[in-house]
């Protein structure tokens, strides 16, 4: 049906991932805040936590008071999320809202933990350690309790995940995928990740990739998504694959980022 697709700030890590992305991160606010027990425990979440009613209340009084700074920093260092999302109106409640009510209700449909860290390590630069260090907070038995807490899944429901879906790569018609530099709901390391994949199975050639300036989940500009949708179109008459280091600075595209590796994982 399709010759070709555009995919924007996709989840390309694959769902496995995705969900072990949000355990790491329900893991981070546990040991900086405590996980509130109403809400069930991290990877067990309660069947019915509501987002609005219970988490948010509680997570914008936190953001509110200027004494958790450096607990949000470490969650955000950690996690590896962009600064901008740790304000009182900013990325932190959609991804927290993922971490919880939308965890939950994944883990209801899948009936069981979908998530895991087993081949998670939890790190800090040193400069990170020292600016942490600096407000006062020591990072190194933060990190010592999460990796401390290992959290398998329930292998049922970790098939449910991966039915939606674990990637091959193995492409049969382009994919364009252009993703913001800075994503705290799907990382912009999932671009790595995907064309790892896509180049493990040969279909390297069907794949081109881009990166925009932009902060926040898919917060692309009208004309990058013109420019965009004009090279695919472009890809598909002429058969010729765009090169990203072309695309123009000038609106915001960034030719020589190179997508970091997924988090947390060696």
């Amino acid at each position: 049906m399709y010759d070709g697709a555009l995919t924007l700030c996709s989840g390309g890590a694959s769902a496995p991932r995705t969900v072990d992305f949000f355990l790491a991160f329900e893991i981070a606010y546990d040991v900086t805040f405590g996980w509130p027990a109403a809400w069930g425990s991290p990877g067990a979440l309660r069947e019915d936590l509501d987002f609005e009613m219970e988490v948010v209340p509680l997570l914008f009084a936190q953001l509110m008071n200027p004494v958790n700074f450096p607990k949000f920093e470490f969650i955000r260092r950690v996690m590896g999320l962009p600064p901008q999302d740790f304000v009182p109106n900013g990325g932190i409640f959609a991804t927290m809202f993922f971490a919880t009510e939308a965890g939950a209700e994944l883990q209801c449909r899948a009936n069981g933990g979908v998530a895991q860290n087993l081949d998670h390590v939890y790190t800090l630069s040193a400069a990170d350690k020292a600016f942490l260090l600096s407000f006062g907070l020591n990072a190194d038995p933060l990190l010592a309790a999460m990796n401390a807490r290992r959290i398998p899944v329930d292998p049922n429901a970790r098939n449910y995940v991966e039915h939606y879906a674990d990637f091959r790569g193995d492409l049969t018609r382009l994919v364009f995928q252009m993703h913001t530099a800075q994503d705290s709901i799907l990382p912009v390391g999932h671009m790595t990740v995907y064309r790892n994949t896509v180049q493990q199975a040969g279909r390297l050639h069907l794949l081109a990739q881009a990166v925009t300036n932009g902060i926040g989940h898919c917060n692309f500009t009208p004309l990058q998504l013109l420019f965009a949708i004009q090279a695919v179109d472009a890809w598909l008459r002429t058969g010729i694959r765009p090169d990203p280091a072309t695309f123009p600075t000038g609106l915001g595209f960034l030719p020589n980022f190179q997508p970091p590796p997924w988090p947390n994982v060696p």
